[in-house]
């Protein structure tokens, strides 16, 4: 499969309740149901830059979640716990006039997809995942001291000042630290789309509250709820060196989910910007045509 050209992207805005969410669409020559991606934590939606020309079925939208790339963040009193995503994601689907649609997320963005295809079977056709399914779970006697922790960090983050840097190349060698596998293109097109120019110089846009750790997370039986509501087909792609070395254990608590390809490939966390994205959109593109 040859990478194809970035000219058939177009940027899209949508008002979600008041709040401004940006997306980019990709039209290409075969249809299908309509795609909607998701990225990861503090991601945006340039982590699909590389794998959307290549995925065979249009429309294909990916969207910057609230808080993330060009997006607005949330107001002072709201969260951003995964659920708090589904009713803009299913607002962003009902304006595009899209009853049914396939979703493909990446690691957060993963999780955040798997929880929307349960509590809307009807709404979901079929669902890719690029390292993530359920979030990290926790016992009930962990409630009060991540409650805690998590009401302390977030204040923390909100009182710190933002760094500054006179240009971005600062912001594009720590990506790169963080993510040696990938050409120095996509790192670009992710750093370009989490920064801000001000008169001080560049900082990062994301929402700073973002980096507080959940203040309630799902208990085991939650997630196996939400793995038994799950309808449609699933595919899983994980990355040798990241969630591939995890694949024995999660073989074994999703041997009854019968509707799931699990694919093990060479890459990191961001195997759908690796090399591997090739070999993903074919194979992707293969599956949503059949749903």
């Amino acid at each position: 499969m040859r990478e194809k050209d970035q000219s058939t992207a177009h940027p899209i805005t949508f008002n979600v309740f008041g709040l401004k969410v940006e997306g980019m669409l990709w039209h290409g020559t075969a249809r299908g149901r309509p795609v909607i991606a998701l990225h990861g934590w503090l991601d945006n939606l340039a982590s699909f830059s590389r794998l959307a020309p290549l995925v065979d079925i249009s429309p294909f939208l990916a969207l910057d979640l609230a808080g993330h790339g060009f997006s607005d963040h949330r107001s002072a009193d709201a969260s951003y716990h995964i659920w708090d995503d589904l009713k803009e994601i299913i607002n962003v689907a009902d304006q595009m006039g899209w009853q049914q649609f396939s979703l493909i997320g990446h690691s957060r963005g993963g999780i955040i997809a798997s929880l929307l295809a349960a509590c809307f079977p009807e709404r979901v056709s079929s669902l890719v995942l690029v390292e993530g399914f359920w979030p990290i779970t926790a016992t009930a006697e962990n409630f009060v001291s991540q409650l805690s922790r998590s009401i302390k960090e977030t204040n923390r983050v909100q009182r710190q000042e933002s760094r500054y840097f006179p240009t971005a190349d600062h912001f594009f060698r720590l990506r790169g630290k963080g993510l040696p596998d990938l050409d120095h293109c996509w790192i670009e097109a992710l750093v370009e789309r989490s920064l801000v120019c001000e008169d001080k110089g560049y900082r990062w846009s994301f929402d700073r509250r973002l980096q507080a750790p959940s203040p309630v997370m799902l208990g085991d039986a939650m997630v196996e709820e939400m793995i038994k509501s799950l309808e449609c087909p699933v595919q899983l792609y994980c990355g040798r060196s990241s969630m591939g070395a995890e694949m024995t254990d999660l073989q074994q608590k999703l041997h009854p989910f019968k509707k799931l390809e699990i694919f093990v490939l060479s890459g990191g966390h961001h195997l759908h910007l690796e090399n591997a994205a090739i070999s993903i959109a074919e194979e992707v593109s293969r599956f949503l045509a059949r749903y």
